[in-house]
């Protein structure tokens, strides 16, 4: 195998492995999530962080992340609004703190 396949099969293997979940009392739901996300799907994530939007950049990688048990997209992107403005920040936070725990800072990583 090329160095190329390799990469693709160990990023395949990430992504369809068996999503990892956090539990959310205040919902009253579950939402699962895996571990890793391509740069593709975090493209619009940086753009809002790029951009200042720290906030909306949160919400939008939960509206990307977040899956229920079948696999299937928990928000919308028509959701951001409610999610914004109607919905705990803290509850989020902690969220996306759990999504992210085990994933390298490129900034960071750059640095070392």
């Amino acid at each position: 195998m090329s160095i190329i396949e390799n990469a693709v099969a160990d990023f395949r293997q990430k992504i369809t492995n068996t999503p990892l979940s956090i539990e959310v009392p205040e919902w009253k739901t579950t939402i699962y999530y895996k571990r890793s996300w391509s740069l593709k799907a975090q493209e619009p994530v940086n753009r809002l962080t790029d951009q200042g939007k720290r906030s909306e950049a949160i919400v939008k990688a939960l509206i990307v992340r977040a899956l229920d048990e079948d696999g299937n997209k928990m928000f919308q992107n028509s959701d951001m609004t409610e999610l914004m403005s109607k919905v705990d920040p803290d509850v989020i936070s902690r969220i996306m703190i759990e999504m992210n725990k085990d994933e390298v800072d490129l900034e960071e990583a750059e640095k070392n």
